[in-house]
């Protein structure tokens, strides 16, 4: 293993396994709260739930990119390469996105640049040109 992959991932965690234990306790925590305009507690949470086990994670804001509405979501590198979304509340947004399924079911799904340009465009509502690797770095 690289030393940069390993400090990346000091504890050695299986992310996908972390994040799904971590969204199960944060959706238990909130039973009852709805999803529409509550982005910022659940995604909050999470990301400190996360941080709590040393997951590298980042909680990010669409109004960082320019947007005019503003949302939050995590972004969790996986231990290979590339990021996982976690937006439990993104069931507010539109759901005719085949290709975003799971994330609407499991709260995160693993994208690539492509799939996160489709996802980025319909939580910021418009156009917006960023990469998941320019955005999870960003002033890092």
């Amino acid at each position: 293993m690289e030393l940069y992959d390993l400090i990346k991932n000091i504890k050695g965690n299986n992310n996908e396994e972390v994040l799904k234990e971590k969204i199960k306790i944060v959706k238990e925590r909130l039973n009852g709260l709805t999803e529409e305009r509550t982005c910022k507690i659940y995604s909050s949470m999470l990301y400190e739930e996360l941080k709590s086990e040393s997951v590298p994670s980042r909680l990010i804001s669409t109004n960082d990119i320019g947007a005019i509405f503003d949302h939050y979501f995590v972004l969790v590198p996986d231990n290979v390469e590339g990021f996982y979304v976690a937006d439990l509340t993104f069931s507010q947004f539109n759901k005719d996105e085949i290709e975003l399924l799971p994330l609407l079911k499991n709260g995160y799904m693993f994208m690539d640049n492509d799939l996160f340009k489709k996802y980025i465009n319909i939580v910021a509502w418009g156009n917006k040109d960023i990469s998941i690797n320019d955005l999870y770095y960003k002033n890092k």
